[in-house]
């Protein structure tokens, strides 16, 4: 099957090539040490704050790691061909979806649990947080995915993803802090269902426009 086989490429391909993803973590874990102890935050009292920074470097981290999409395929020639393989784009797409899921952002996921136990957070904190995050992770790796079908042409302009995709994220970063919050202040609501339901609304969505922006650049 052909979106197997791709996805099997897309997988050996990246971790043939950490590099990336090595820079990616080492500037993940550099940025929040200098954000925590430069701001003086009492994480033992002030845990939703730790929360935040995390979250919000997460996303950039995985912002910065988008050009895996496509621009690093685009650049050597390899997209072309792989367009020749898949002119409906269904599988190509699907694969190189996976592929970073599995590769980027589940590990960034273990990562920040990794710095949150390290920062003393709250084991049952740290789950809950982790639980919020991988259930929004296919929405997140989407919207991403996204922005890179439609910046993957332009060269030396990753900024523009940021400003693309940065603003559509925002919902979720509210979201995801919300329900944080009302859990660490002993209140409960319905929030999983509803990402669920979110879920399951805009993935299709997202990977309609992707390859629609994917179709009208070739």
């Amino acid at each position: 099957m052909l979106f197997i086989e791709l996805t099997l490429f897309e997988l050996k391909k990246a971790l043939r090539s950490p590099a990336i993803f090595c820079e990616a973590v080492a500037f993940y874990f550099l940025s929040n040490l200098v954000f925590i102890f430069a701001t003086n935050i009492v994480v033992a009292t002030e845990q939703i704050y730790a929360f935040g920074i995390c979250l919000t470097l997460f996303l950039f981290v995985a912002l910065f790691n988008s050009e895996q999409f496509f621009k690093s395929d685009h650049k050597t020639g390899f997209l072309d061909q792989l367009l020749l393989i898949d002119p409906d784009l269904d599988s190509l797409l699907l694969s190189k979806y996976l592929a970073f899921l599995l590769i980027n952002m589940l590990p960034l996921l273990v990562f920040t649990a990794l710095l949150l136990f390290i920062y003393d957070v709250e084991p049952a904190a740290i789950s809950y947080f982790s639980k919020l995050l991988a259930l929004n992770l296919p929405l997140l790796t989407a919207l991403i995915f996204f922005g890179a079908s439609l910046t993957f042409r332009l060269e030396s302009k990753n900024f523009l993803i940021f400003l693309l995709i940065l603003p559509l994220l925002i919902p979720q970063i509210i979201f995801i802090m919300l329900q944080l919050e009302n859990y660490l202040a002993g209140q409960s609501s319905d929030y999983f269902n509803f990402m669920i339901f979110v879920n399951l609304l805009l993935l299709p969505i997202l990977f309609l426009l992707s390859k629609l922006s994917l179709k009208s650049t070739y």
